[in-house]
Order: structure tokens, then C-alpha cells, then sequence
């Protein structure tokens, strides 16, 4: 009787749940999803969008062989972003779980959020390989476009102020 009622409860919650969430997101506006902000993560308020990095890079004028390594790190890094992703959605419905739970673990939260914490510092690393491995490649004129379109689009949304 009991584990029916609590399965119910749950349920009742989840169901609750799911139905705000389209709310949330309607709430939080546009400019705010993952395409205009890049993938999401604990800096994805602060990465350039797609469109600008798409900018970015027609600016830059990429020689053929630079394009080739560049589809080559990317297609090796895949594999490393999406295992991190599939962990810190992972993460996320653990802690929903034990913050669902009929006593929840306050123990076991701040575990769980430790980490989350460590994956999403992972995925920053990756991203700053990646931005290395880039700038790696790239001629000192390129280079000076590729920091002149960084620090324009920092200053006009006000993200490279702290």
C-alpha cells in the first residue's frame, strides 16, 4: 500500500514537473537556448553563438588543409563531448532522484553536485583544448581577426565585463 502511494507521488511529481518545464523554457525567452548560446554547460551563457562563430570563421579565410585538421579534431573530440554530456545528464536525473526521495540525502545531493561540478569542468577543458588546438593552426593574421571578432562580440553583449 505504501510503495503504491509513494509510486504515485512520484509520479504525480514527475508528471507536474514535465508539464512546467515547457513553461520555463518559454519563460527564459528567446536568445536563451542552446543554439544561441552554443551547447549547453556551466559557460554556455558566455560562449558565442553559432551564428557568430559561423562569422568567425568565414572571416578567418581558412586555407583547405586547416579546414581538413580542424573536421579532424573535431570528429576525435566528438566522441569525449558527447560521454561528458550523457554523464551530466546523468548527474542531473540522479539528483532529481534523491531530491524526489521520501527523506532526500542532503549528503548525497552535495555529492552528486560535486560531481556535476567536475564533469562541466571537464567539458571547459575540452572546449579550451579546442580553442588551442585551434589558435595552433592558425597564421598570425588570422589570429589577429579571430581575437578582434572574440573581443567585439564581448563587449557588445557585455559578456566580457565582470
Amino acid at each position: 500500500m505504501m510503495n503504491t502511494r509513494n509510486s504515485r507521488l512520484t509520479g504525480l511529481l514527475l508528471f507536474g514537473w514535465m508539464m512546467l518545464l515547457p513553461l520555463t523554457m518559454l519563460h527564459a525567452g528567446a536568445g536563451s537556448g542552446p543554439a544561441e548560446r552554443g551547447a549547453g554547460g556551466p559557460d554556455a551563457g558566455t560562449r558565442m553563438s553559432r551564428v557568430d562563430a559561423r562569422e568567425m570563421f568565414d572571416n578567418l579565410d581558412l586555407s583547405t588543409d586547416q579546414v581538413r585538421k580542424l573536421k579532424t579534431h573535431k570528429m576525435n573530440n566528438r566522441r569525449t563531448i558527447i560521454r561528458l554530456r550523457t554523464e551530466l545528464d546523468l548527474l542531473k536525473a540522479d539528483m532529481f532522484e534523491a531530491a524526489l526521495a521520501g527523506e532526500p540525502d542532503m549528503k548525497q545531493i552535495e555529492g552528486i553536485s560535486r560531481q556535476i561540478g567536475d564533469v562541466q569542468a571537464r567539458m571547459t577543458l575540452e572546449r579550451m583544448k579546442s580553442l588551442i588546438y585551434l589558435r595552433s593552426i592558425l597564421t598570425d593574421e588570422q589570429k589577429k581577426v579571430m581575437d578582434s571578432h572574440h573581443l567585439m562580440f564581448s563587449t557588445i553583449d557585455g559578456r566580457g565585463r565582470k
